[in-house]
């Protein structure tokens, strides 16, 4: 919650994160940010879940990347 309150709580960021048992699902959409920008946003996260494999893991890799709005 603190990574969404610092880093994604903003115009750039909308959808959705579902919490199920033990499971967070995450399907965001960004607008007005490149690819770098948008990884640069979610490399907080991703570092703190893979510093922690005992307690987190990933049950698929994050996917993070930039397309016109139109594709």
């Amino acid at each position: 919650m603190q990574h969404y309150a610092d880093n994604l709580f903003n115009p750039h960021w909308g959808e959705q994160l579902g919490f199920h048992d033990d499971e967070v699902h995450v399907a965001m959409v960004s607008q007005g940010l490149d690819e770098e920008q948008a990884k640069a946003a979610w490399a907080p996260f991703i570092d703190w879940i893979r510093a922690s494999p005992a307690n987190f893991t990933f049950s698929q890799e994050p996917r993070i990347g930039a397309a016109h709005a139109r594709r």
